[in-house]
């Protein structure tokens, strides 16, 4: 059967002009999600109240959307292998009808039902972002456009509570979810049309064939029964209930039987997480960190509005407000970081001063620093830290793990291009599943903190919140406000205690260097080497950004009128390919080059 070749080179048709408007619209949607994932947290009592809610299924909401967006990165990143226009198209018209279902919701399952499609459609997207940002720039190149997309996302997750606090005291908070209708639209026309193509070795059928079906089923389940169950478990029922462990139980012997299965007996199929992409440990302990960014970011951005709206009580718009300087300072950091990065090409120092930073910060916060009488100047200076470390940490970890995907020699170039796309699609995979544990442990820490202060007494804590805003005894009030703060100040301890762990686990990594092997010293002496297929990635990615240097000069030489040549100079045969080789070595009539 006839297969198609492997292309690793940039396609010829594809111009700067298609990348650009590829990457805006990728910009554009990342700046979509990102909102989207902060902005119904500060409007949640508004939400609760609208549609008579309870604390437990209005942040449902939130678990849902990042439980599913966790989850279904991998899947998009396998089908990809189908083709990157139609994975990318799916994951936008996912997110789109998650968006109106949500728009229109009437009852809190409908909205559940909503948040949970419009999150497949949203880790689709973000795992897509990395795919194609791969297939498009070499890894030397990246560090600065990841840095892009963290801008985009830090831009997303300020804007996010001051729209979603914007839209519930003024014009509805349904408005969160109909403002993001135009932007998505706009990337559902740049994002496909403009799609560089990758063509993979084999035909439809074949591929359809290799992909992990019972591997994506199977983890889905798996980590959703996992997460539900960490949720329910010493709120709705005591932890050493039948149901939690039948529960956990379950979810562990599904996720061993999805990867055995994938890994074991079903051979003649690609795993939907092939072992080669995180057996590094490097990489692995990367993608360890990532997920726990992705806890901290969680418990910070769910439970921080919680604070605000009980300690000080504070409209959700002004919760928002009052995320501002850690966000604008996560951001530009993270932009720091991708430059220096993309100077230096060292990422390790990065990553340890981020955890260091991180571990330090949370320190004060353990030991009660959020109290009813701190000044706003102090809450504000004690959350800088975990901001600057946030955007250390975003951009040095993911380009570790995809540095490391990019040295691989030890498979064959068509599964170098799947392990780069799936090692480019768990790093937001691995933040997302720490999102979404993130807020099942801030929910499960607070509510159940929050039940032992009280007793008898204890109410849900958006019901906690709505009392303090209706008239009632002082004494009361102020009983209800350390009850949540000191439910808090358990889980800055327990956030504490995670740092510390992953600050002494970036200790065991190698400083991931991705120097680009030098370019030619004669015009296009490694051009004809392009379309070789048994070369490793590296040389390929040399050849690919080789070939768009050639271009940029070629552009130069049109403006100054110099004369840059990019004829390709045939490669010089190996000694083995060579003609007239005897046993001793030696060739006849030409003198020995071995």
């Amino acid at each position: 059967m006839e297969t198609k070749p492997l292309k690793t080179s940039p396609d010829a048709g594809t111009s700067r002009f298609q990348i650009v408007l590829c990457f805006l619209g990728l910009l554009v949607m990342n700046l979509v999600v990102a909102l989207d994932s902060t902005a119904l947290a500060v409007a949640f009592p508004v939400i609760a109240k609208d549609i008579n809610a309870s604390f437990n299924s209005i942040y449902y909401t939130g678990t849902i959307f990042l439980l599913t967006s966790c989850v279904f990165q991998p899947v998009f990143a396998s089908l990809a292998a189908l083709g990157r226009k139609f994975a990318i198209l799916l994951a936008l018209s996912t997110f789109m009808l998650g968006i109106i279902l949500c728009a229109v919701a009437k009852t809190v399952w409908l909205l559940i039902l909503g948040r949970a499609i419009q999150g497949a459609g949203a880790g689709g997207t973000i795992a897509m972002t990395y795919v194609l940002m791969a297939d498009m720039f070499t890894i030397r190149e990246r560090a600065k456009f990841v840095s892009l997309i963290s801008l985009m996302f830090m831009i997303g997750t300020v804007s996010g509570p001051l729209a979603g606090g914007g839209f519930a005291d003024t014009i509805g908070w349904r408005w969160i979810f109909w403002s993001q209708i135009p932007l998505t639209a706009l990337a559902l026309i740049l994002i496909p049309i403009f799609t560089k193509t990758v063509e993979l070795p084999g035909t439809k059928r074949e591929i359809l064939a290799n992909i992990d079906w019972v591997g994506m089923v199977g983890f889905t389940l798996g980590v959703t029964m996992l997460i539900m169950m960490l949720s329910a478990s010493g709120v709705s029922w005591p932890w050493g209930d039948w149901k939690t462990i039948t529960g956990i139980s379950t979810g562990f012997a599904m996720l061993a039987f999805t990867f055995g299965f994938s890994y074991r007996w079903h051979k003649t199929t690609k795993p939907m997480i092939p072992l080669l992409v995180v057996k590094n440990v490097t990489a692995s302990i990367n993608f360890v960190s990532l997920f726990f960014q992705g806890l901290l970011q969680g418990a910070f951005v769910y439970y921080l509005p919680l604070y605000f709206q009980t300690a000080r009580p504070y409209s959700p718009l002004m919760a928002g407000i009052l995320f501002l300087p850690q966000s604008a300072s996560t951001t530009a950091i993270a932009i720091a970081t991708g430059i220096l990065i993309a100077r230096t090409h060292c990422i390790k120092p990065y990553s340890l001063l981020g955890w260091a930073i991180m571990t330090i910060g949370n320190i004060p916060l353990a030991m009660g620093l959020l109290d009813d009488t701190i000044p706003v100047r102090g809450w504000i200076l004690g959350n800088i830290p975990h901001a600057l470390a946030a955007g250390l940490l975003i951009v040095s970890s993911t380009i570790a793990t995809q540095a490391s995907a990019e040295a691989r020699s030890d498979c064959s170039p068509a599964d170098k291009m799947r392990v780069r796309a799936m090692a480019a699609a768990l790093n937001p995979f691995f933040r997302a599943l720490g999102q979404a544990v993130g807020v099942v442990v801030g929910e499960t820490t607070v509510e159940n903190r929050l039940r032992k202060i009280l007793g008898n007494d204890a109410e849900d804590v958006l019901q906690v919140i709505a009392s303090l805003r209706e008239p009632g005894s002082a004494e009361q009030k102020k009983k209800l406000v350390l009850a949540i703060i000191s439910s808090l100040n358990t889980l800055w301890i327990v956030l504490t205690v995670m740092s510390a762990l992953n600050l002494v686990l970036m200790l065991f990594t190698k400083d991931c260097e991705f120097r680009v092997p030098p370019g030619p010293s004669k015009d296009g002496e490694k051009e004809a080497d392009k379309d070789k297929v048994d070369e490793p990635l590296e040389d390929v990615v040399s050849s690919a950004s080789f070939e768009r240097d050639v271009r940029r000069l070629s552009l130069l030489s049109h403006v100054h009128g110099a004369q840059v040549s990019t004829s390709p100079v045939p490669p010089v045969p190996a000694p083995w390919q060579r003609e007239g080789r005897q046993r001793d070595g030696r060739y006849i009539g030409q003198p020995n080059l071995l």
